[in-house]
């Protein structure tokens, strides 16, 4: 997810490229829709397959992700 953008979309390209989103290093739970589990859902879909939902788990500190949680 780009940082305050509407959408939570990135494209599959800029995350093979690990593109830096919006010139931030620090996204805040709040900034990513991590739910009170402490998860976020990702829901991957192509055309003419059926969608793949994820559960991913995140951890952190200080109210920030550590974004090692993620890979």
């Amino acid at each position: 997810k780009h940082k305050g953008a509407f959408r939570a979309v990135i494209s599959l390209g800029e995350a093979q490229a690990n593109v830096q989103l919006a010139g931030y290093n620090s996204y805040t739970f709040n900034d990513l829709g991590v739910d009170h589990r402490g998860k976020i859902y990702v829901k991957v879909s192509w055309p003419g397959y059926s969608p793949l939902n994820y559960e991913i788990p995140v951890d952190g500190y200080g109210g920030l992700i550590d974004l090692q949680s993620l890979t």
